[in-house]
């Protein structure tokens, strides 16, 4: 038995190394790709500088996270994105801790090496998301929940798992799909009865709760922004039935999780469902943290549409499941499915240096490889530009040093906000009553204040004819490509209507 647990602290001592290291080389090479901030990742930075209980897209991890890494070293981009390869490396090795538990040291290993390199995991360790922290506590709290099964009387791991399940609560509100898988493996398991009687459970529940609870206190506080605006991102209110937006996100999840991968965890899941009664516990412990979330995905997919990431979660115990079968029945295609995503990953994460070198033309919205170069969309498209019209806006507000900042855009309004010093000067355009983004629950237009307004729109008389001056001034054009330019228009405005009510004063 001694020379077991040396060997798993030996095989976990080699695999915390190998995490990290893989870590360190995301990290440098975040440092060096010149690629700005996303509008989304600028919105969590500006969240970060104004911490909060909430906020009105989302719960207040992703602002802690970033708070804590610019903290450490500093503003630039690299600087606010390292948490996520940072909490992916953490994840990789509580998934590492459950598969040995489950099977061996090696399929252990194995499998916290698939999570590295799937498609979503490389892409999502390239941005800052709220995707990265939900995994690491999910993670957390199915492993504090396992351990816990092992001895229910055993408070620490049910103490874990409550904090683990609040903290992702604040991550991502979708956090609360664990209580059904937990539900499923107890019922599973012949256990529910015995394990809810226990105080370690509900001691977990009431955990959970309370450090869920300031961000609960805040919604109450704000009108249940945050609630609001996750039941309208799903767009339940659309047109139901929409076996289209079903089959684009089932195909999806085969670039997320790699087609071999999901593939193969569509057959475990089918081979669960027609013999349940012979599977073995494991089977359905990872069955339970699957299938659950799964179908709540698909099902807001069918009734209206659902993001290729909604899903990640699943793919918790899905790598574990998935990495421990194909490698005990048919290892040459498990690692091919390695082999595969880590030549994917290692392109991927060169694309930024090589693109601009290559024999093509990069544009924005069009491929074609029928001309001479080829003409190629950029994959980063959606993050160039941002940070030239930050220095063209820059030059706009320094030569006007009275007037605030308008825009018309979230998108616009987010890079703004990182790429200049308006802070507080900057405001975001309410077209209607209702709050559409945070900068419209926060900013509002003062009616003695002149404004420079930036606005993409093509015609822009919906918003100048609140006002009572106003005068073109010119306009900023950032060329990306030959077919495409971030192109802006830019007035001085001053004197808004008092008929403008919404604007509040």
């Amino acid at each position: 038995m001694h020379l077991r647990n040396l060997s798993q602290k030996t095989h976990l001592l080699v695999l915390i190394l190998l995490v990290f290291g893989i870590c360190i080389l995301r990290a440098l090479h975040l440092s060096f790709v010149d690629l700005p901030l996303f509008f989304d990742e600028s919105q969590y930075f500006v969240w970060a500088q104004n911490l909060d209980f909430g906020f009105y897209s989302k719960p207040p991890m992703v602002a802690l996270m970033i708070a804590g890494t610019t903290a450490f070293c500093g503003d630039m981009e690299a600087c606010v994105r390292i948490s996520s390869p940072i909490l992916h490396s953490l994840t990789a090795i509580l998934i590492y801790l459950l598969a040995s538990k489950h099977y061996t040291l090696k399929i252990g290993i194995l499998s916290s090496l698939t999570y590295l390199t799937l498609p979503a995991v490389g892409l999502s360790s390239s941005l800052v998301s709220t995707d990265p922290s939900l995994l690491f506590f999910w993670s957390l709290a199915l492993y504090s929940f396992d351990r816990a099964m092992d001895a229910p009387k055993n408070l620490f791991f049910w103490i874990l798992a409550g904090i683990a399940s609040g903290l992702g609560l604040q991550s991502k509100y979708t956090m609360i799909l664990f209580i059904p898988s937990v539900l499923l493996y107890l019922k599973f398991d012949n256990k529910l009865i015995d394990v809810v009687k226990k105080q370690g459970f509900w001691l977990a529940c009431i955990l959970a709760f309370l450090v869920f609870l300031p961000n609960l206190w805040w919604n109450a506080s704000s009108g249940f922004v945050s609630f609001l605006h996750t039941r309208d991102n799903a767009d339940l209110s659309a047109d139901w039935f929409n076996p289209d937006q079903f089959f684009v996100f089932l195909m999806s999840q085969f670039g997320v999780f790699g087609p071999i991968l999901f593939g193969t965890l569509l057959v475990l899941i089918t081979r669960f469902l027609v013999s349940k009664t012979a599977s073995s516990k494991k089977d359905k412990l990872w069955f339970s943290f699957i299938v659950p979330f799964f179908m709540v995905i698909l099902l807001v997919s069918f009734l209206s549409r659902a993001h290729a990431n909604w899903a990640a979660p699943i793919y918790i115990a899905a790598t574990i499941w998935v990495s421990a079968t194909l490698y005990q029945y048919v290892p040459k295609i498990f690692y091919t499915s390695l082999m595969i995503h880590i030549i994917l990953l290692v392109s991927f994460w060169s694309l930024p240096f090589l693109l601009p070198h290559a024999p093509i033309e990069l544009t924005g919205r069009t491929t074609d490889f029928s001309q001479s170069p080829i003409k190629i969309k950029d994959p980063f498209r959606r993050l160039r530009g941002w940070d030239q019209l930050g220095a063209e806006v820059q030059t706009w507000m320094d030569n006007y040093p009275e007037y605030h900042v308008l825009t018309v855009s979230r998108k616009t309004h987010a890079a703004l906000l990182y790429y200049t010093d308006a802070g507080d000067q900057l405001v975001k355009w309410n077209s209607n009553q209702r709050i559409n983004d945070h900068y419209e629950l926060t900013t509002f237009v003062r009616k003695n204040q002149p404004y420079l307004l930036i606005i993409e729109w093509s015609n822009p008389r919906s918003v100048l004819d609140h006002f009572n001056r106003y005068e073109y001034k010119g306009d900023i054009v950032i060329p990306l490509y030959s077919d495409f330019s971030r192109s802006y228009k830019v007035y001085t405005v001053d004197d808004i209507q008092e008929t403008y009510a919404h604007q509040k004063n």
